[in-house]
């Protein structure tokens, strides 16, 4: 492309107001990510029982699935200054967007207590072949009689 056509950043002014920020952040969460893991390590070293062992194995898929979430996107950016620039703009763009979707995914489709909460507000995600509790049916009554009441409002 022209460079009559696009405006950048000149090389220092480039450097000191994206390049060393993101690299900046990348390294301090980086640091913090290494303090979690081995704070987590530190703890399962200890003899710990069956459950708290999957409890840490949980948490550190969780640690490190939001390292790739959040620092990849950042990386990409980096990456984008060298001579394939346009691809990792595209990647970058692409995994930017989808962040908010990546989280939702592991944080609210994956764990099985936001299932059970999905489960529990709305009818149409319960099993047919499980009878409902009385709190089930007192939270059913709330919820309808919620969306009813927003229903008639709007």
């Amino acid at each position: 492309m022209p460079s009559c056509c696009s405006c950048w950043l000149a090389r220092i002014p480039f450097y000191g107001a994206f390049l060393a920020p993101v690299c900046l952040t990348l390294v301090v969460n980086l640091v913090i990510f290494v303090l979690v893991m081995r704070q987590l390590f530190r703890r399962s070293s200890n003899k710990l029982t069956t459950s708290e062992k999957s409890k840490t194995s949980v948490r550190l898929r969780g640690a490190f699935s939001l390292l790739a979430i959040l620092g990849l996107t950042w990386f990409f950016a980096i990456l984008a200054i060298g001579d394939f620039g346009i691809v990792f703009n595209y990647l970058f763009a692409i995994f930017n967007t989808l962040q908010g979707f990546f989280i939702f995914i592991f944080y609210c489709v994956l764990k099985e207590e936001a299932r059970k909460c999905w489960r529990n507000a709305l009818p149409c995600f319960k099993s047919p072949y499980e009878a409902p509790t009385s709190t089930q049916s007192q939270s059913q009554g709330t919820f309808l009689f919620s969306l009813s009441t927003a229903l008639y409002l709007c």
